[in-house]
């Protein structure tokens, strides 16, 4: 999962006028999915 979000965010930052509005939203779905894997892991 964290590999798709990675992949669609570098495909965003590709398109010649990057939403940054949702690289910041997927920015935030990563720090989430890093927060649940962490926890998951203690």
């Amino acid at each position: 999962m964290r590999d798709l979000t990675e992949l669609e965010a570098v495909l965003e930052l590709s398109q010649p006028k990057p939403d940054i509005n949702y690289l910041l939203q997927l920015d935030l779905e990563l720090s989430y999915l890093r927060d649940v894997l962490a926890s998951i892991e203690v």
